[in-house]
């Protein structure tokens, strides 16, 4: 395990009997994470991998883990491994990136973040107290698949065919409703009350402004061929474009048992994420 502790934010009082101790987050590595979660992830995000792990300790000792996936997404599992939640449902931890996440939700939504970016209060230290990252008070609704607004799974079907929807909440606070969608290979999806697609959620070290799918056949012959050349042997799982906070584009291209492999707008190598990575980008 890496040996950083970060500290959650909390007030409080040394003389007061209703001290509340702070939730403890601490970065591991991916390879630390319990096995059904690996186990998960690359059941249903093949290809892709976990840039930084977190396992977090509440202050009644109850423990989850959170994964972020190079393709922006994150996942909450409970210490079973079971998937808890995603994005900012149930999630315990705040990266230095997510400011700009949250500045993004806010034009997308009512122009309203409602301070998600903040990391909040801590509630109870229970399950039950943290619903929505930043929003303690706020707790999503588990729904079933089939109670989905048609809406949404017209869009996902005509846009991600043959891909699961993985789990699935709505999300109610002040005068909003969302329904929050994870999507097997593709990430969490954003709709608005009446089942209109918002925009993906999007959370990670490496942040991106934008980012769209690219089939293999449409890559640069660069790409194509350093992989070719470099990893015969080795399946292309995906390929996306992505746009990055200071405006550069990359072709990111996941290959199987070797990592995502990144390249220039030009289709030069740039370097190959692998499991962890983030880790180290991600202190202070």
């Amino acid at each position: 395990m890496f040996g950083a502790i970060l500290a959650v934010a909390a007030s409080c009082n040394l003389h007061d009997d209703s001290l509340e101790i702070p939730d403890q987050v601490e970065a591991i590595n991916p390879d630390d994470l319990p096995s059904g979660s690996q186990a998960y992830v690359e059941s249903n995000f093949t290809g892709e991998v976990i840039t930084e792990a977190y396992m977090v300790t509440t202050s009644n000792k109850e423990v989850t883990y959170e994964a972020f996936l190079s393709n922006n997404a994150n996942l909450v599992f409970e210490d079973n491994s079971a998937l808890y939640g995603f994005g900012d449902i149930h999630s315990r931890v705040s990266l230095n990136t997510d400011d700009m996440g949250d500045q993004q939700n806010a034009r997308m939504g009512n122009g309203n973040s409602g301070g998600m970016g903040h990391g909040g209060g801590m509630g109870e230290g229970s399950h039950n107290g943290m619903g929505l990252r930043g929003h303690p008070d706020v707790m999503p609704t588990e729904m079933l698949l089939e109670n989905l607004p048609v809406a949404i799974t017209d869009y996902i079907s005509a846009n991600y065919a043959g891909n699961e929807i993985l789990k699935a909440f709505s999300v109610e606070w002040e005068d909003r409703i969302e329904y929050h969608v994870l999507v097997a290979e593709v990430g969490a999806l954003r709709f608005d009350a009446d089942g209109n697609f918002i925009d993906r959620i999007m959370r990670g070290v490496r942040m991106f402004e934008h980012m769209e799918e690219v089939a293999i056949a449409d890559l640069p012959a660069a790409v194509t061929d350093y992989i070719g050349t470099t990893y015969p042997d080795n399946e292309i799982a995906r390929a996306r474009l992505v746009t990055l906070a200071d405006e550069s584009v990359q072709y990111q291209v996941a290959v199987m048992e070797v990592g995502v492999l990144v390249f220039d707008a030009d289709g030069a190598f740039i370097e190959v994420l692998t499991h962890g990575m983030g880790n180290h980008n991600n202190q202070g």
